[in-house]
């Protein structure tokens, strides 16, 4: 659709064509050169210069795509050359040769926009970033470049230009050579070859329905062409339509000027239209807020304002997130479903968590309980036989202080298990086992027994079976020298690299007989260790060997 603004403008355009065509031939001047003569053709060719040259930026302008616009412009360079070159050689120069070669250097204009009509065509479809120079831009353009050099080497062989021979000055009087006709082949081949390109390419409906009239001015500008052939415009009644340089020029832009009105050629020239019908409310606004376009499409319920910023103004457009807010609103929904699902995993882990502790309590207390029960039966059985003795002798003091015995004993066994459970490989220091035998020293030195505890050698570790191995044999030495009221012994800890041993040292006479259980002995030998007993001077040496293999720490 044509505005009012572009509809005065073209009036403009061909009322000015038609004046300067009719009031600026030659024709109709009785004096071709006088003032007046030289004036109007002066303003001719000065029209139809700015013409060409308004026409290249206007078109500059309208075209989007970078390598779209630069051919344009490259059309429109060779078409102000082609029209600056026949004023120079009609105005200026009255040399015959120079004007000769002023005439062949119309041909790179003739030769060369062929080829960059065959470059629209290529780029036509294809996406700005990906439009790269390749074979298919650079033969048709090697092409040219070989023929317009036969041009300007006529003088050598006239394959173009065939002059009479032994010609004095150039003149009109000349034939086409072989080469002339192929050089028409090649443009209009090039013409028609980028034409059809255009028309298969093009995706409009309606820019097809409109292709009767780049047709029609194609087929005018090929009848223009076979009429200057012939010489119509020189001596015939079109003179009035010279020179080829202004009105072959004018039908070609003409042609590309249909071209991008039906769409052949893609411009921004429908772009308002496209605004117009837009299918979202949209206006562009100029920097103090004034519409200069606005969309008809009623308000949206669930919009987003959107606002970009333009050379000098501003893209107002509203934008629908009904979706959007729908995809929220189910997302929020399945983030409280996430929720919800995530604190019953973390309940579940925070009850699976404390039925591992209570499973590990249980069977920590499974484990002392083994190990403690027989000597749980034995302070029940002292407490039944001190209950049913009612006497206050010897007998009932004794039983008293084996229930000490036995209750720290259960103490310190207790805690060992429980220092096992934070080292790694189950290890005990000697200093706790240590510390166990000292308390249990320091009750017995309490009920009248005169004993004590020494360490010898490095510190280290034991393993928790021959730990245990060792406070159970010294809780039946203590025991069997609390019941038989033997008021001395001692122990020993003798820690070596390789070894550890524990010693204890009875003092008693040949009446009191100490001799160790068997199953104590029996639970050594199944843990690699030996228990030795010796008799010497007034007592007697008990001793547990244990070889740890280097392995004490």
């Amino acid at each position: 659709m044509i505005s009012k603004k572009e509809y005065a403008l073209y009036i403009i355009i061909i009322a000015g064509i038609v004046f300067f065509t009719v009031w600026g031939s030659r024709n109709l001047l009785e004096a071709p050169y006088s003032t007046i003569s030289v004036a109007r053709a002066i303003l001719k060719d000065l029209f139809f210069l700015f013409l060409f040259t308004g026409w290249g930026a206007y078109t500059r302008y309208r075209c989007a795509n970078r390598a779209l616009k630069n051919i344009m412009t490259v059309i429109c360079v060779l078409s102000v050359l082609w029209l600056l070159l026949s004023i120079v050689k009609n105005r200026m120069f009255m040399d015959e040769d120079i004007g000769r070669y002023l005439w062949y250097l119309y041909y790179i204009s003739l030769l060369y926009i062929p080829v960059m009509c065959l470059w629209i065509a290529f780029v036509i479809g294809e996406r700005e970033t990906s439009f790269k120079i390749s074979v298919k831009f650079i033969w048709p353009l090697a092409v040219s470049t070989i023929l317009f050099a036969l041009v300007l080497t006529n003088e050598l062989h006239n394959l173009v230009f065939v002059f009479p021979e032994n010609i004095a000055i150039w003149n009109n009087n000349y034939t086409y050579g072989v080469v002339y006709y192929i050089i028409a082949a090649w443009i209009y081949g090039c013409s028609f070859i980028s034409l059809g390109m255009m028309i298969a390419k093009c995706r409009r409906y309606e820019s097809k329905k409109l292709l009767a009239i780049p047709i029609f001015i194609g087929i005018l500008l090929f009848l223009y062409t076979v009429a200057y052939v012939l010489g119509f415009m020189t001596d015939g009644t079109l003179s009035c339509f010279e020179p080829i340089a202004i009105y072959q020029n004018l039908i070609m832009l003409a042609l590309f000027e249909s071209l991008m009105r039906c769409g052949m050629i893609p411009v921004c020239s429908h772009y308002k239209d496209f605004f117009m019908n837009a299918s979202i409310k949209m206006k562009i606004v100029d920097d103090n807020g004034t519409i200069f376009y606005e969309t008809s499409k009623g308000e949206i319920d669930d919009a987003y304002v959107v606002e970009n910023k333009l050379n000098h103004g501003y893209a107002i457009y509203e934008t629908d997130i009904a979706e959007l807010n729908q995809l929220r609103s189910e997302l929020y929904e399945k983030n409280q479903k996430l929720k919800e699902y995530n604190e019953k995993l973390s309940n579940e882990q925070a009850v699976r968590s404390e039925l591992a502790v209570v499973s590990y309590r249980n069977q920590l207390y499974s484990e002392i309980e083994g190990l403690i029960a027989e000597k749980i039966d034995n302070v029940y059985d002292l407490i039944n036989e001190i209950s049913e003795d009612k006497g206050t002798g010897e007998k009932r003091e004794s039983l008293f202080k084996r229930i000490t015995l036995i209750m720290i004993y259960i103490k310190r066994k207790c805690n060992l298990l429980f220092l096992s459970k934070g080292d790694e490989q189950g290890l005990i220091f000697i200093k706790d086992l240590e510390l166990s035998i000292a308390e249990s020293i320091y009750h017995l030195r309490r009920m009248g027994i005169e004993c004590g505890c020494n360490v010898t050698g490095n510190t280290g570790m034991l393993s928790l079976s021959h730990t245990m191995l060792c406070l159970d044999l010294y809780q039946e030495i203590a025991e069997i020298c609390n019941e038989m009221s033997i008021s001395e012994f001692a122990v020993n800890l003798v820690a070596q690299k390789d070894a550890f041993e524990l010693i204890i040292i009875v003092s008693c006479d040949g009446n009191h007989e100490i001799r160790i259980s068997d199953n104590l002995k029996e639970v050594a030998a199944n843990n690699d260790t030996f228990i030795s007993e010796h008799e010497i001077d007034g007592g007697r040496i008990i001793k547990l060997s244990i070889n740890t293999g280097g392995d004490q720490r």
